[in-house]
């Protein structure tokens, strides 16, 4: 799968391609090893939870898929972006009930207020970077 990488390769471009690819892969599996998670997170006025649920872990494992193929890399990445921005109005819910989900996730709101105004655009930024990106031999 990685047969790009070499022994001594220190490509950091290179590097945190494969990091978003895993990143996303292992992230979309997660919605289907624990789903109870994402199921707290996804705010109240979605109707089918277990539904959106599969869908952004189809999603995250897809658009990762997308990332290894040089030919739907750009749509890959184009994936992530929208699945990002999709995923702002579950990060702006839990901000509003305190940042504590019963059975999923509770954390200090200033730590909900990072992951939406700092973590959120970095993701962006990371899948942006490589929407044009080609591995080099």
């Amino acid at each position: 799968m990685f047969t790009e990488l070499r022994a001594g390769d220190s490509d950091p471009k290179k590097w945190g391609f494969y990091a978003l690819m895993v990143f996303y892969a292992f992230a979309g599996l997660n919605h289907f090893l624990m789903p109870d998670f994402y199921l707290g997170l996804i705010p109240d006025y979605f109707d089918s939870k277990p539904t959106y649920n599969a869908l952004a872990g189809v999603g995250e494992i897809l658009v990762a898929i997308g990332l290894y193929y040089p030919l739907s890399r750009k749509a890959g990445v184009y994936g992530i972006l929208f699945l990002l921005l999709a995923f702002i109005p579950a990060h702006i819910d839990f901000i509003r009930v305190g940042a504590c989900v019963t059975d999923s996730l509770c954390v200090p709101e200033w730590v909900a207020w990072v992951r939406l105004i700092l973590i959120h655009p970095f993701l962006i930024w990371w899948a942006w970077i490589y929407r044009n990106y080609r591995i080099k031999d």
